[in-house]
């Protein structure tokens, strides 16, 4: 499969590396350390965030090489010129933070290292909040993954692009709610109202930071 960045410059996929129930990874050949994440339905709202978000990334305070975010990179298109996906670095030889804990063994392994995970996390969530994002759903243990070797930097947040954004313009903004799905107990109370408030706040993911 190939598809194309933003100037058409051709940028040949590998093999499948996972399908979810909104989008597929795939391997992307000559581009080590990046998977392209193809949406399986045409998502035209999602080209205008991405684009933002790819201008605007947060500013993330750890170590060099390290990082705590799957971002946005580059928009990619078909032969049609039709937005399909993005490419990000990958989530290879990671494993899920909550798989990781519930194997006791394990577990002792990385338990003095909760302290600074939680660090890690909340030091992420507070650069999102400066550049105005709202991760909503996204703050969830099934979202955090540690890479190998497990240290206090390791942990990882997925699904960037679910997250919600601001796009201004000259006149307003448009507004992109947050899209992940997330369990009860980790929304604040006022979101559990009928209806729920379109845009969630940086206090709204406080309440599931907290929980978490």
């Amino acid at each position: 499969m190939i598809v194309y960045d933003a100037f058409g410059n051709p940028i040949p996929l590998g093999p499948q590396v996972a399908r979810g129930a909104h989008a597929t990874l795939y391997e992307v050949q000559q581009k080590p350390g990046q998977v392209a994440k193809l949406y399986n339905s045409y998502r035209a709202e999602y080209e205008e965030k991405l684009r933002w978000m790819i201008a605007n990334p947060p500013a993330l305070s750890l170590p060099a090489g390290q990082m705590s975010l799957r971002w946005p990179q580059m928009l990619l298109y078909n032969n049609r010129a039709r937005f399909v996906g993005f490419l990000m670095p990958s989530v290879e030889r990671m494993v899920p933070l909550e798989e990781h804990l519930w194997r006791s063994r394990e577990r002792l392994g990385v338990q003095h290292l909760l302290y600074p995970f939680a660090w890690t996390l909340a030091t992420t969530v507070d650069a999102l909040h400066v550049k105005g994002y709202v991760l909503g759903g996204a703050l969830h243990p099934r979202n955090l993954f540690l890479s190998r070797p497990v240290n206090a930097a390791s942990l990882t947040l997925l699904k960037a692009d679910t997250f919600q954004v601001r796009v201004p313009h000259l006149v307003g903004h448009t507004l992109y709610p947050p899209s992940a799905q997330t369990e009860d107990r980790y929304l604040a109370p006022e979101l559990l109202a009928r209806p729920a408030p379109e845009a969630q706040t940086a206090e709204h993911d406080g309440f599931a930071l907290a929980v978490l």
